[in-house]
């Protein structure tokens, strides 16, 4: 299950049911919970928030989530409530347990990111394409990162990537207007622009951003929006 997270600052009255719990710092060992079940769901708007996605895993052929699985899901509340730093802590617990959790790299490289550990979430992301080549998640996530390090020709490198695995994902098509628009590609931009909007992306929020980035364009210091 994927929940797309805004890097903007997140909204979470739209009705989410997730647990703020009291989490330690990274140097904490976090414990699995003993529930099985998996994560509850955010209502379906989130998926337009963001040009970042986390996603949840889901028990597939057993009948329950393994610890490593649960402690992802674990992760994915703190990081929707706002505990980036409790949510890191959790997927590095599932990472020692089971180092082939794509999902727990994917859901850490973002967590970094809204920390603004930029290369750190892109390293992350990495670990993750290496995991699994053909999921367009983190080749979008990892534009965003880019976008934010002020290189969007990579940026755009990853995106289209993202868009080859998967012509429907959102915040793909968001993260490439980005691109485009710090390349001065503005008509290039448009067009995706209108893609994302199509798709469910928030129109508000990505028109504040492209505005955003016209405003600091290429070789100039980008301003993250964490």
């Amino acid at each position: 299950m994927k929940f797309w997270v805004t890097a903007i600052p997140l909204l979470l009255s739209l009705g989410a049911s997730v647990l703020v719990a009291a989490c330690g710092s990274e140097s904490k060992t976090p414990t699995a919970t003993q529930n099985p079940a998996a994560t509850p769901n955010p209502t379906a708007t989130l998926q337009a928030e963001s040009p970042g996605a986390i996603e949840t895993e889901e028990p597939g052929g057993q009948q329950v989530l393994t610890a490593a699985q649960q402690l992802v899901n674990d992760g994915v509340k703190q990081h929707l409530s706002g505990n980036y730093s409790a949510a890191i802590s959790l997927y590095n617990v599932a990472l020692r347990l089971d180092g082939n959790r794509e999902k727990a790299y994917l859901n850490r490289g973002f967590a970094y990111v809204r920390l603004g550990e930029l290369e750190r979430g892109i390293e992350d992301y990495d670990k993750a394409i290496a995991l699994k080549p053909q999921w367009a998640t983190p080749y979008a996530n990892k534009a965003d990162a880019l976008v934010d390090l002020n290189l969007p020709q990579h940026a755009l490198e990853s995106a289209n990537q993202a868009i080859r695995l998967d012509a429907n994902l959102l915040h793909a098509y968001a993260n490439r207007a980005r691109a485009y628009t710090l390349l001065r590609r503005d008509a290039d931009a448009a067009k995706d622009v209108t893609k994302a909007i199509q798709l469910g992306y928030s129109k508000s929020k990505l028109e504040t951003e492209i505005t955003r980035l016209k405003s600091i364009r290429v070789g100039a210091t980008a301003t993250p929006r964490r």
